[in-house]
């Protein structure tokens, strides 16, 4: 059969790569399990994975139509959107494929004024700033969108045609509204690309994002429809549905590798985890101080979510935990914009430095973390709810 020729590409990216990948941990397995969907047509999914790969591949090693950083280009944004809401797995592929291609193929020299020290720390630290950007873009906001569209499930009561049109009208603006945020923040952050070697950013690797984001929507949006229309379809047709169920069910019965490392002890996690998250907002930070005052803000916050730092929040947890996330999400953005707005327009206009923005930066940590408080306390509050 057509099929049975096709299926052993299938399974090598959709079943065994994920596998592999999950041993890593659970982000990159979610990944590249993400559009699941696209396997239900064989001769398309063992085409448009190894494709998503080696375009990618092409794309970072020779930089066509740009110079130094992905947001300069409108095709490698377009494709970086598109596939990343599309499916995750694709975005996957496409983004290892340009990671690749940019730092061992486009980046070739590995010196920087004669010392490789430098050089790790001045060029190749800020590159992997620039591809967890990408990656937020490729494979974080098609997660995102599918865990909060998740928690808003409609009634079984509703008319079917009723409860389809509120998935296709709820995955729309989620992703709308990631991938906005995701244009907003990309100029600001990936700024270490340009400043840590003394330059400055060039105006075309922020004006695309800043200026002209309205294309961009429109390519999630109809990439949001299309996966949606081909997820029913699959869902809706017998022979497809088989498709993936026999996938799922591989990926489900498959016995968990161990994973290559051994779980970091909380501390150590803790503290890769705010080094990680300043090295990611390092763009709105000008001097050393502010670091180290970014550092200590992260490090209290992972301390606390992690249950390290007792913070007597149980009740308003218990309390938050009631509101869906894509509630809290979205008053986390609002209050956000009114502090910016009350803040930084003043400031900005009294001084040419970075610092109000990381003040701005500051608070915005604290009212996302006031909306997804302690996992410990979440936890007894989602038990207190499905208890009452």
């Amino acid at each position: 059969m057509e099929v049975a020729k096709e299926q052993p590409a299938v399974d090598l990216w959709y079943v065994r790569l994920p596998l592999v990948a999950r041993r890593l941990g659970p982000r990159p397995f979610l990944a590249l399990t993400d559009g699941l969907y696209v396997a239900a047509w064989p001769r398309a999914a063992a085409v448009l994975t190894p494709l998503a790969l080696l375009i990618g591949l092409f794309l970072g090693a020779l930089h066509p139509g740009f110079r130094q950083v992905f947001s300069q280009s409108w095709p490698m944004l377009i494709l970086a959107v598109l596939l990343g809401v599309m499916s995750g797995h694709l975005g996957a592929l496409f983004l290892l494929g340009f990671a690749v291609g940019d730092f061992f193929l486009w980046h070739t020299e590995w010196l920087y004024r004669g010392s490789l020290l430098q050089n790790l720390f001045r060029i190749r630290l800020p590159l992997l700033i620039e591809y967890a950007l990408l990656a937020f873009m490729t494979t974080g906001v098609a997660l995102g969108t599918k865990s909060l569209l998740v928690q808003l499930r409609p009634p079984a009561s509703w008319p079917a045609a009723v409860r389809r049109a509120a998935a296709f009208g709820g995955h729309l603006l989620l992703t709308l509204l990631l991938v906005f945020l995701w244009t907003q923040v990309v100029p600001i952050l990936i700024r270490p690309v340009f400043t840590w070697t003394g330059g400055s950013p060039p105006v075309d690797a922020m004006e695309i994002l800043q200026r002209g984001s309205w294309p961009l929507l429109l390519v999630a949006a109809l990439a949001s429809l299309a996966r949606m229309a081909l997820q029913q379809r699959a869902l809706s047709q017998p022979a497809l549905r088989a498709r993936l169920d026999r996938l799922e069910a591989t990926l489900a019965a498959a016995t968990p590798s161990p994973p290559l490392a051994s779980p970091l002890p909380p501390i150590a996690a803790v503290a890769l985890g705010a080094l990680w998250a300043t090295l990611m907002l390092s763009g709105v930070l000008e001097a050393w101080w502010q670091a180290l005052i970014l550092l200590i803000v992260l490090l209290a916050l992972h301390a606390a979510r992690a249950g390290l730092l007792p913070l007597p929040l149980q009740g308003w947890a218990a309390l938050v935990s009631r509101v869906p996330a894509v509630a809290r999400l979205a008053t986390g953005i609002v209050v956000v914009a009114v502090l910016s707005r009350l803040l930084l327009g003043g400031l900005l206009n009294r001084t040419n430095s970075f610092w109000p923005i990381l003040l701005v930066t500051i608070l915005a940590l604290f009212v996302f973390y006031l909306l997804d408080p302690l996992p410990a306390a979440r936890a007894a509050g989602q038990r207190d709810v499905e208890a009452s």
